[in-house]
């Protein structure tokens, strides 16, 4: 299923759409998010417990952050070895190579019964052979994700 929402992004769409794909027990769910970075659209959701992984360090760990580990989300961690019940990854697919996505969205649907993926729309902002990993490395489309409902939201970004 692909639905296409024309409104212009923000935190308050987004909260939206993870809240109508969670469903209303939120408040009774595990959840873990993925290249989380300081977690801006994710770390107000009233999970009752939250997970946040990332390669680079969170620079401000705000309180609303319950546990924030620095790691590889490819690698081997013990929080990877326990089942939540959703597991985000909001604007951090794009950071990997296009294979390392796919590992990444296998390793997400191993640890979790519900995926949830944002990432710009095609190719934006790629630069692959830069090493820095705040650079973008991979643009992904909605039958990328052969499986999954979409939401295409094509005015969220800038382009």
């Amino acid at each position: 299923m692909k639905i296409i929402l024309e409104d212009n992004g923000s935190y308050e769409l987004f909260d939206k759409i993870i809240k109508a794909i969670i469903g209303d027990k939120i408040s009774d769910q595990t959840f873990i998010d993925l290249c989380s970075c300081e977690a801006t659209a994710t770390r107000n959701l009233p999970f009752k417990e939250k997970t946040y992984v990332d390669a680079l360090d969170c620079w401000i760990i705000p309180e609303q952050m319950d546990r924030f580990i620095q790691a590889d989300v490819l690698g081997d961690h013990p929080c990877f070895d326990k089942k939540y019940d959703v597991a985000n990854c909001s604007d951090g697919i794009e950071h990997l190579i296009k294979e390392d996505g796919f590992k990444l969205i296998e390793k997400m649907k191993k640890i979790s019964d519900k995926q949830i993926l944002f990432t710009p729309l095609g190719e934006y902002l790629i630069e692959k052979d830069n090493p820095d990993p705040k650079c973008h490395k991979s643009g992904w489309v909605s039958s990328d994700f052969e499986g999954f409902a979409t939401i295409v939201c094509p005015n969220w970004h800038p382009t």
